[in-house]
């Protein structure tokens, strides 16, 4: 039967309901407008924001009007009607009863749950108790019968907990909502209740509201407005797949049962509406409905299908204009850049649109935030984000969850590096860029990876090693401040690398790593809620800047925090942790929805207000309809029912009802291809239905938004409106059209002013290198860096780490026996292997050093410092392993002088340099005097091929001299041997940028031929000691 208080207002555009819901509440006649408040209720926050500016404009003020969300509006209602009372809400509260649940199992150990709950550090229970309140919440509002019968839950341990948890002395929603049904309430009471209710936007409620608010009805005036895609009948009409799936149970074939065809993203994106109404009219009293739809007209392709899904027209159209565009990128980036043009293109077409016209969704608006930042900041284009997570948005809270994650015993050294990454923290500490390479340096040099104390190591490894460990290297750091001497002191090799103006940073690094130790002995027991509230509030005010902490959402958090008093329930500190970033990761800020400018924001259900302009963003198969885990212990998934919560079914409706709220231009793109393979990637299975329906291909775009593609006059669909873009674009065309490789004579390449101070160092890195040294002074570097921090400990070592031990134990003069204490050996047996192995090549050196001088030892070699004018150039530098008057290069390897061409011109320039009457050369097979008869003009002749050098690329090679004269052809194919003889070296890429970037001219050729004469004609006598 109808029932003139209850009405059911429908149409498919949310403007036309929304004039019905000004029309009511202007005829509404309210007893006491200072006090009487008037009551909407909807399902969103930007809902509440859109009817207020309306109500606004329409009447030149917005008061008075008291916005509810439907459990908020019911839970308000019972207590009105004393059927619940404050203390009842707040027990059933989700945060409440997870502390509850937790205090419940803590008691009472469930066999079933004994294996999963057992860990030690209880983060599993924190866990657990989270999804277990979910749950809980979800029967309240699904199952109630779950709720007020708990036996009729299949598992004995939920009905076990729920039972204990309900029968706690308080009454829950479900109970209060049976007993009005019954009408077990003081009538009088329904007084304070206002005298129309409006429910605005509502098109999903669970059936225990939908049977609450069609009680209230039959006492107060309800208006349901309510979104209907179609005017037609189309309530039990089933999609393709559900027909399929009826077919196969029923005895049926398709010939003998009929169903009428219906518009494929009507039905398959609808079911949830579907549902609602079969809901909504299945008993008394069913509304009345007040009908008034918009017809649209076929003049644009987004109209038209509009129109179809109007009609339940099921017969796809191929229309297309700029009023439907769906694009596919390479990347979320991309995909920004991509809507940052495409808002140009449409404000520049369309003068009536601004920016306010606009709104961007996205399925998970806290991946794509950065890159929005990245693509508007600085752009004048004002846009808001909205909807983004505390936890990622908020500088102060980001920063005291990655120190709450750092405070274990286990600490990585990358960990504690990302600390270093966050403003907070670095402002807190003064810590500066400079100071933060200085502390990776450190890092790295010293070795640490992971494990902040000793005695945590050797405790949980026994047969590991300390060296690592953040606290066996501050003590090192300690000690070389103290001591400088390079021995063993308290068991540990003092670190005496650093330098004496770095001890403000060394400070900074010692206290941030003593503070860390601090907070976890004090974390590491069983404790009360109220002792790690309290706690945290300390890490806080150690941690992160009070400027930080004064931010909305930190200060939300903070009183979120103030919940966490209760002494009796205590946990350990990782269930203290999950329990927190439950608090942040639920709680979004929604304050910046249409705050002005673009909106940016989440794809939020039942949110689909109308803009002229809606763009959806992120449309990919595996990111949206967006996909939930199941729990088997959940009920309300093994046993589903009409009416059901479903993220998939939602999100469908979602898509549906932007299509609709679009009233002028709809965009959306999805990443379609992979930006390393090229291969293609899914849209979403709603923008794949949208395509065949409208017969529509996707425009695809260019890997990057410099391709030429953006500005040809064939492809109008691709734009681009960035002029950096544009001018690499023609730069790209114009090297098309042009050659780039470059012609060498021997006239210099590049002119300038070469600075007349020089390193001694880098003049030898040119005689090892002339190309590298060329390429780098003007601007080429083709190295690749890996500056990667490593979390584990060697298990070998490579020949690069091998030489650097060997190296550090002349350059720092240690000892042998310190090896192990320097950190940079594999841990256990490995190490010593090591060990062993350097030790007998040190003691081959020792023996080889006393065949020079009876009296050398291996830690008295001297270092000199040298300065000497020659040119017009100031040479200035350190000269190693120097003896009495004597210079001796030592090298670790096993090559001799002969197989190594570059080692001769080195010494001599080492000798030259040093004025040194005898030179040696020392490796591990062969021990060699060197007396040189060449004087000082080999120096001058070195710094004039310096500076060709520097000006034309120039390569080495003494097997060049072989022949009297080498043609063209001849010295590529000798470079092209030496490309492919050198796989992974730095050598290698900086000889193919040389043969393929350049061709070689007579001139040069014979140029080169003349300068690698020059350099290799050393006159020596070498002799075997």
């Amino acid at each position: 039967m109808s029932n003139s208080y209850f009405k059911l207002y429908l149409s498919n555009d949310l403007e036309i309901m929304l004039q019905e819901l000004l029309n009511n509440i202007k005829s509404h006649q309210i007893k006491n407008p200072l006090t009487e408040k008037q009551t909407i209720v909807v399902q969103t926050d930007g809902m509440v924001k859109w009817i207020s500016l309306n109500i606004a404009e329409k009447f030149g003020i917005c008061c008075n009007f008291e916005f509810l969300f439907p459990r908020n509006f019911i839970l308000n209602t019972l207590k009105q009607l004393n059927l619940l009372t404050d203390e009842d809400i707040n027990y059933f509260d989700k945060k409440n009863l997870t502390l509850e649940i937790i205090k419940i199992l803590q008691h009472h150990r469930y066999k079933e749950l004994e294996s999963y709950l057992s860990d030690d550090d209880g983060k599993k229970l924190g866990q657990f108790a989270i999804r277990m309140a979910d749950i809980f919440d979800q029967y309240l509002t699904y199952r109630p019968e779950y709720i007020l019968y708990p036996e009729k839950i299949s598992t004995s341990w939920q009905q076990d907990l729920f039972s204990k948890i309900i029968n706690n002395g308080y009454k829950c929603v479900a109970k209060a909502i049976e007993e009005f049904l019954l009408g077990n309430f003081a009538h009088n009471k329904l007084e304070e209740i206002p005298d129309t209710i409006n429910l605005f936007a509502i098109s999903i409620l669970p059936p225990i509201y939908i049977n609450f608010i069609k009680k209230l009805s039959t006492y107060k005036t309800i208006n349901l407005y309510s979104i209907n895609p179609s005017q037609e009948y189309w309530f039990d009409d089933l999609s393709e797949k559900a027909k399929i799936r009826f077919f196969k149970k029923a005895f049926f074939s398709e010939d003998e049962f009929y169903f009428t065809r219906s518009n494929p993203l009507l039905i398959n994106n609808g079911k949830l509406v579907q549902d609602f109404f079969s809901i909504l009219y299945d008993t008394d009293p069913t509304p009345h409905e007040i009908e008034n739809y918009n017809d649209f007209n076929n003049e644009t392709a987004l109209n038209t299908l509009k129109q179809k899904i109007l009609n339940n027209d099921p017969a796809p159209f191929q229309l297309n204009d700029e009023t439907i565009q769906i694009h596919s990128f390479h990347s979320r980036f991309r995909e920004i850049e991509g809507i940052y043009n495409y808002i140009l293109k449409i404000i520049q077409d369309n003068p009536d649109i601004c920016l306010e016209d606009i709104v961007v969704m996205c399925p998970d608006i806290d991946e794509y935030a950065p890159y929005i930042e990245g693509v508007f900041e600085n752009k004048n284009i004002p846009y808001n984000i909205s909807d983004s997570r505390i936890l990622k948005q908020d500088n102060g809270i980001k920063a005291l969850f990655s120190i709450l994650d750092c405070l274990k015993k286990d600490l990585t050294v990358k960990e504690f590096v990302s600390l270093l990454e966050y403003d907070a923290i670095k402002e807190k500490f003064q810590i500066n860029q400079t100071e933060q390479e200085i502390i990776r340096e450190w890092i790295n040099e010293l070795n640490i990876r992971w494990g902040l104390t000793e005695n945590f190591v050797k405790s949980s490894y026994p047969h590991t090693d300390i060296f690592n460990t953040f606290e066996y290297n501050v003590k090192r750091i300690l000690l070389g401040y103290l001591t400088n001497e390079n021995k063993i002191i308290f068991d540990s090799l003092p670190y005496t690398e650093q330098t004496v103006s770095n001890g403000e940073t060394a400070g900074k690094f010692l206290y941030i790593i003593d503070k860390i130790t601090h907070f976890i002995n004090l974390l590491k027991d069983k404790r009360d809620l109220k002792y790690f509230k309290n706690l945290l509030i300390d890490i806080i005010n150690t941690f992160i800047a009070k400027k930080y902490t004064e931010t909305a959402s930190f200060l939300s958090f903070l009183k979120e925090l103030e919940q966490f008093n209760d002494e009796t329930i205590e946990i350990y500190f990782p269930a203290f942790l999950e329990l927190i970033k439950n608090i942040t990761t639920k709680s979004k800020n929604s304050l910046n929805f249409m705050r002005g400018g673009i909106t940016f924001c989440e794809l939020v259900p039942l949110r689909s207000i109308p803009f002229k302009v809606i763009c959806l963003i992120g449309m990919n198969d595996e990111n949206f309809p967006r996909k939930t885990s199941k729990l088997l212990f959940n009920e309300m998934e093994l046993k589903p029912k009409r009416g059901d919560r479903s993220s998939k079914l939602n999100d469908r409706l979602l898509f549906l009802e932007s299509i609709l709220s679009a009233k002028e231009y709809l965009y959306i793109s999805f990443i379609g291809k992979d930006m390393k393979k090229n291969k293609q990637i899914n849209p979403s299975i709603v923008v794949s239905e949208l395509l065949d329906f409208l017969s529509l291909n996707p425009i695809e775009h260019p890997l990057h938004s410099f391709s030429p593609l953006y500005f040809s006059e064939n492809r109008d669909e691709l734009v681009n409106y960035n002029p950096e873009d544009f001018e690499a674009a023609k730069s790209l065309l114009d090297i098309n059209e042009a050659s780039n490789i470059i012609l060498l004579d021997d006239s210099p390449l590049i002119q300038k002013e070469l600075p007349k101070q020089l390193p001694l160092k880098k003049l030898i890195d040119f005689i090892k290198d002339p190309l590298k040294t060329f390429f780098k002074e003007n601007g080429v570097y083709l190295e690749i860096k890996l500056n990667e921090l490593q979390t584990r400990e060697d298990l070998s070592l490579d020949n690069l780490q091998q030489y650097k031990l060997r190296n550090s134990l002349i350059n720092e003069k240690l000892h042998v026996d310190t090896i192990p204490y320097t950190g940079l050996l594999p841990h256990a047996n490995i190490g010593k292997l090591f060990t062993n192995l350097i030790t007998s090549e040190v003691e081959i050196i020792k023996k080889a050093l006393k065949k020079v001088h009876k009296d050398i030892e291996l830690y008295t070699l001297n270092s000199l410092n040298i300065q000497k004018e020659i040119n017009s150039y100031l040479i200035e530098g350190k000269i190693e392993y120097v003896y009495s008057n004597s210079f001796i290069m030592i090298d670790f390897g096993k090559q001799g002088l002969d197989k190594r061409d570059f080692l001769l011109p080195q010494i001599l320039i080492y000798t030259l340099m040093g004025n040194f009457n005898e030179s040696y050369f020392i490796n591990l097979n062969e021990t060699k005097k060197i007396t040189f008869t060449t004087d000082n003009n080999y120096l001058k002749k070195i710094l004039e091929i310096y500076e060709i050098g520097l000006k034309i690329p120039l390569y080495f090679d003494k097997k060049l001299l072989k022949n009297k004269k080498i043609d063209i052809t001849n010295f590529k194919e000798h470079l092209s041997k030496k490309v492919k003889s050198f796989v992974t070296g730095e050598e290698n890429r900086y000889l193919k940028f040389y043969l393929e970037h350049f061709t070689f001219s007579d001139e040069y050729i014979d140029k080169l031929f003349e300068i690698n004469r020059e350099l290799f004609s050393v006159n020596e006598a070498i002799n075997e000691l």
